[in-house]
C-alpha cells in the first residue's frame, strides 16, 4: 500500500460517500465509505477461480451493506492464495490508526473468507466477527484441513496461518456452520473460548449462504453483523423451510448413501432417490459431501 493511499484515508471526511480503490501486492481492498459508524469488512471466498485481476468487481457480501449505506472494505485477492502472504497483515497494520475511527468494526467471510475473517481479526481491531463454514487453518495438521491442492503451495506456517489464535480479543465470535458436515465441524471446533458463538445450520451442507437466502433468513445474518444481535428461534424457524430446497435433499440422500438403513425412512419422507451419475455419488462417498459445498 502506497503512501498515497495512506493519505487519502487519513483526510477521508467524516459524513460523505466515498469509494477508495488500494491494493497491496497480493489484494485488492476497495473502501466504500459512508460514515465512521461501523465498518464492514468482508473477505472473499475460494469460488472464484485461481487468478482474479479484476480489481473493480464487487466485493464478496458487500451489497446488502451497500444497500443500507454502511461503510464496507472489501478484500479482494489477486490470486487464491488462501490470504498468507504476509504484505496483507502489514497493510492492516499500517491502517489501524485509519479503521481505530470507527465506531465498530465487523469482519465477515465465508469458507476461505472465513478463514480470512478470523485470521485477521485482532490485526484489524475487530469487535465481532461472523464466519460462515470458516476454515480454521490449511496446515497440513488433518485431511479436513486440506480442501484445496493448491493450499499446498502457499506457507501457512507463519503467525497468521492458524485462524483460532487471530481472533482472542472480539467481543463476540459468530461461527455458522453445518456439524452434520464433518470438514466443517472439525473446524468449528477448533475455536475455543469465552467470546465464540455457534450458530448450528443443520442440513445445510456446506453452501450456508445459499442456503439462508433460499429460506429468507440471509437478512438476519447481515442484521447480525450490524446490531451484534440475532433471534435464534426466528433463525431457526426459517431454517426449516430448508427441506423444499435440492440441496438439502442431496445431502440428506448423500448421508443416506453412506448409510443404506436409512434410505427406506428417507425415501418413505422425500420419496425415490433422485440418484446421481456415478461420478458424482463417487464424490459424495470419496469427498465426504463435498458435492454438496455449493459455496466453496
Amino acid at each position: 500500500m502506497t503512501p498515497e493511499a495512506l493519505q487519502d484515508l487519513v483526510g477521508l471526511p467524516s459524513m460523505a460517500a466515498v469509494n477508495l480503490h488500494m491494493e497491496t501486492d497480493s489484494h485488492f481492498l476497495e473502501l466504500h465509505h459512508f460514515g465512521f459508524d461501523l465498518l464492514v469488512v468482508t473477505f472473499e471466498d475460494a469460488g472464484s477461480g485461481m487468478e482474479r485481476p479484476d480489481r473493480y468487481r464487487t466485493g464478496w457480501g458487500a451489497a446488502p451493506f451497500l444497500r443500507r449505506g454502511v461503510s464496507v472494505l472489501a478484500v479482494k485477492p489477486r490470486r487464491r492464495s488462501f490470504y498468507t502472504p504476509p504484505d496483507l497483515g502489514a497493510a492492516f497494520a499500517r491502517m489501524r490508526p485509519f479503521l481505530d475511527r470507527y465506531g465498530a468494526l465487523v469482519t465477515y467471510g465465508m469458507s476461505m473468507g472465513g478463514f480470512g475473517a478470523l485470521t485477521y481479526a485482532d490485526t484489524l481491531g475487530a469487535d465481532r466477527v461472523v464466519a460462515v463454514a470458516p476454515k480454521s487453518t490449511y496446515r497440513p495438521i488433518s485431511p479436513f484441513a486440506q480442501r484445496f491442492a493448491d493450499a499446498a503451495d502457499w506457507d501457512h506456517s507463519g503467525p497468521l496461518g492458524d485462524a483460532p489464535e487471530g481472533c482472542k480479543t472480539p467481543a463476540d465470535v459468530w461461527l455458522l456452520h453445518d456439524r452434520m458436515e464433518r470438514q466443517d465441524r472439525w473446524h468449528a471446533d477448533r475455536f475455543q473460548g469465552a467470546n465464540i458463538r455457534h450458530l448450528g445450520m443443520p442440513y445445510f451442507a456446506h453452501g450456508v449462504p445459499r442456503m439462508l437466502q433460499n429460506v429468507g433468513a440471509l437478512g438476519m445474518v447481515v442484521d447480525l453483523i450490524v446490531t451484534g444481535q440475532i433471534d435464534r428461534t426466528a433463525l431457526y424457524q426459517k431454517a426449516r423451510a430448508r427441506r423444499e430446497f435440492a440441496q438439502y435433499q442431496n445431502f440428506l440422500y448423500a448421508k443416506a448413501r453412506q448409510h443404506r438403513a436409512h434410505m427406506p425412512r428417507l425415501e418413505a419422507l422425500l420419496g425415490p432417490d433422485p440418484g446421481h451419475d456415478p461420478a458424482a455419488i463417487a464424490r459424495f462417498d470419496d469427498k465426504n459431501d463435498e458435492f454438496s459445498s455449493l459455496t466453496e
